[in-house]
């Protein structure tokens, strides 16, 4: 189905009847607009419904990879903090974050960065927990209206203790990264000044729980299911599904059992052994590794950019009452 009979079949969308009864939109139009723009500016096959990875570059700087250290934060769906027992030793949080190091590759491109991320694993109750086939995309382009043109669409499949291939999807933001990549050099030790969705959850213990400004980070986003069986409504998902998160976003409005506030961070697993739970992954600094004016020049150890995948219908972003 090409782009444009996507957009004229918007109408025919419609999601599941136990999902219509927990949502209502909550903004008005404007879908002619947005694509009006993206037919402009995208390099868009109609045929593959993708963007071309490689579509106009932004400045002189075109790639860019990076050696990264951050956090993950594993919520249960009341939004309290997973105490992972295998960093029960970690001095600052506990074993309630867990540290990881990694790789990012993007290419800036007209319409964002463009990206995809490897990370060394990591134990998670005492049984190595992987992240594979990482990609990011810029949720604007995907056809859904977004409330900012900073978030980023992560998507990815987790390995843990015999469970191969758990989708996990995340909403991003990366703030100015976009503009601070396209003046970088190599060398360069890149923060920022964000702050996490979860730097506000209470622990027990009253133990100081904040990252305090961070690079990239988790927002309360939720993501729409990708279509898998082709009838016309979100999911179902399954592991090995990737990608498993799409647009149009779903405001989270699940009350944090930790502080009262509305919105918890990450968007809930659907499929695996961790149903409900939210992933947070915060990075906190990056250091560049390789700047290029090549496209996908950076491209190392397995990282490939993706294509942007056009699979989502231009719906407007919901509240997620249920959390589902």
């Amino acid at each position: 189905m090409s782009i444009v009979n996507g957009f004229r079949n918007t109408v025919k969308y419609m999601l599941k009847p136990a999902m219509m009864s927990a949502a209502m939109l909550i903004c008005g139009t404007g879908q002619a607009g947005l694509l009006g723009g993206l037919l402009n500016n995208l390099n868009v096959d109609a045929d593959i419904g993708t963007v071309g990875a490689d579509v106009q570059v932004t400045g002189t700087i075109a790639s860019v990879g990076m050696d990264f250290t951050a956090w993950v934060t594993m919520l249960d769906p009341t939004g309290r903090p997973v105490n992972n027992p295998s960093f029960s030793d970690e001095p600052n949080y506990h074993g309630r974050r867990y540290p990881i190091t990694g790789k990012m590759v993007f290419n800036l491109t007209a319409d964002g960065l463009v990206g995809a991320a490897s990370f060394e694993p990591f134990d998670f109750f005492g049984v190595p927990a992987s992240g594979r086939e990482i990609t990011f995309v810029p949720a604007h382009t995907i056809l859904g209206l977004v409330p900012v043109d900073t978030l980023l669409l992560a998507n990815m499949l987790f390995d843990w203790n015999n469970n191969i291939g758990i989708p996990v999807s995340l909403v991003l933001d990366i703030g100015d990264l976009t503009t601070t990549l396209m003046n970088t050099s190599e060398g360069d030790v890149l923060k920022g000044l964000l702050t996490a969705e979860t730097d506000n959850t209470t622990v027990r213990g009253g133990d100081d729980f904040t990252l305090g400004p961070v690079l990239v980070a988790t927002t309360s986003w939720d993501t729409t299911d990708v279509d898998t069986d082709g009838d016309g409504v979100p999911g179902p998902l399954s592991q090995g599904d990737n990608p498993s998160g799409t647009t149009p976003l779903l405001q989270d409005m699940v009350i944090d059992a930790t502080n009262g506030d509305i919105g918890i961070g990450g968007s809930p697993m659907k499929a695996g052994p961790f149903i409900g739970f939210s992933a947070n992954l915060d990075v906190v600094e990056a250091t560049v590794t390789c700047v290029s004016a090549l496209l996908s020049d950076c491209e190392t150890g397995g990282l490939k950019v993706p294509q942007i995948p056009l699979s989502a219908e231009p719906l407007e972003p919901l509240l997620n009452l249920l959390h589902l």
